[in-house]
């Protein structure tokens, strides 16, 4: 019986060293390469609202860079910009981030 404890100890043991170590080699990498560069807006997610980070915001002015549009300033919420084919309009703001919504130049 002794013998028997003592080989299932050292079995539990073996296999507990063996999970940490899988987990220490799994853990999940950042990487950090491009955590400095503007959103990139594409076609997959034309007219829906987009989320991007606020570059500054002072009394009556946002502005955010959203490639390939570029820094984009709006004087208030809800204002519409024409940029190339697309039209942007800033639907959101908080302290940190902005919602646009990009959508096709309409003809009229």
């Amino acid at each position: 019986m002794k013998r028997l404890s003592i080989i299932l100890l050292l079995a539990v043991g073996l296999m507990s060293i063996a999970a940490l170590y899988w987990l220490v080699r799994n853990q999940p990498t950042t990487d950090t390469t491009d955590t400095n560069r503007p959103p990139t807006w594409t076609s997959d997610v034309e007219n829906e609202i987009v989320i991007v980070p606020l570059d500054s915001a002072t009394a009556g002015r946002y502005q955010v860079t959203l490639e390939p549009f570029g820094v984009l300033s709006f004087a208030a919420v809800g204002e519409m910009q024409t940029v190339a084919e697309h039209q942007v309009q800033l639907v959101s703001v908080t302290t940190v981030s902005a919602q646009v919504l990009v959508s096709p130049k309409r003809v009229e």
